[in-house]
């Protein structure tokens, strides 16, 4: 018995079965904001590149998960030619499909959406499971020929926006009472980041480091940093440091629950693609406009520190 259910239909439809019983969860966890299968920055970024919802993206996934098995179960017992040619069909359809997506994301954005690279390598293992179980190799040359073909056409793309403003980046600012000259610095910086909380540290212990204007820009966009963030907006006060602030509830897992702005979310999505626009993939990045048209782009924590010296905003500089 178990060499009869060991045959080459039955793993196909397992493996089909397991794909869309994949992404039907996924879709169940984002309807519940329990963040899904894959939470990620690049899948975060990869979503706000869609013109459609990502749950609907998603929710056709899984359609076409369900559609493809429920042909291959109906195939099998029929055996009607028809139904094994909409198999192909759809499969490569999907293929070329899936194949554009990761094209754009591996190339063009640079950020690999891991849930898109797992329906890609799903549909990846259903072509050669369906080429094997109908001894076709034309099924696989063809699979494979779109998916390359969609993949290849969108990574030679570029795909040119217009970058957001730098001043759309900042989600707060910490003033000067005397700049009337000096830079207005844009730090560029994420919570999960060793290099940024050292930067941090240093410009917002050393008062000599007040003495220009400081706007923040967060590249983080997970609902438990934004929580973070929009927390310790709430509770600056006055001349209070903004910067020691966040630097406060960095770490602390007890931040009561707040609602985060939706300008919050506006300025850490346009932080993150300012950084892709200049062409820079990580944190920190300092931006000094020192002047109409003047930006110096400072990027890295050691390279921010010999700006500052330069500027005479530090005396001293301790940890890495």
């Amino acid at each position: 018995m178990l060499l009869k259910f060991a045959s080459r239909e039955n793993l196909l439809k397992i493996v089909t079965l397991v794909s869309a019983a994949a992404l039907t969860g996924d879709y169940y966890l984002k309807t519940r904001d329990q963040g899904g299968l894959c939470t990620t920055d690049a899948c975060q970024l990869a979503a706000e590149q869609l013109r459609i919802p990502e749950i609907f993206l998603i929710m056709a996934g899984a359609y076409f998960f369900w559609g493809l098995w429920l042909l291959i179960f109906f195939g099998d017992r029929y055996q009607r030619p028809i139904l094994w040619i909409l198999v192909s069909l759809g499969l490569w359809g999907g293929l070329a499909f899936d194949g554009a997506l990761l094209g754009y994301q591996y190339i063009g954005l640079g950020a690999p959406c891991q849930l898109c690279t797992g329906v890609g390598a799903a549909l990846m293992a259903v072509l050669v499971c369906t080429a094997w179980s109908r001894r076709s190799w034309f099924i696989l040359f063809v699979g494979l020929s779109v998916f390359a073909s969609g993949f290849t056409a969108n990574s030679l793309l570029t795909f040119q926006t217009q970058p957001p403003k730098l001043e759309e980046t900042a989600f707060g600012s910490q003033l000067s009472e005397s700049n009337a000259d000096g830079p207005q610095l844009y730090l560029f910086f994420s919570l999960h980041c060793g290099h940024c909380r050292s930067v941090m540290k240093n410009v917002g212990y050393q008062p000599s480091a007040w003495k220009v204007d400081w706007h923040l820009s967060c590249v983080d966009r997970r609902e438990q940093d934004l929580q973070k963030i929009a927390y310790a907006l709430d509770q600056t006060r006055g001349n209070e440091s903004l910067i020691l602030k966040i630097l406060e509830v960095e770490h602390r897992t007890d931040i009561p629950s707040v609602q985060i702005p939706e300008e919050l979310r506006e300025h850490a999505g346009k932080a993150g693609s300012y950084l892709r626009h200049k062409g820079y993939r990580g944190v920190p990045l300092l931006v000094a406009v020192e002047g109409p048209g003047r930006k110096t782009f400072v990027s890295g924590g050691r390279a921010i520190a010999r700006y500052l010296y330069s500027q005479g905003l530090i005396q001293k500089w301790v940890g890495g």
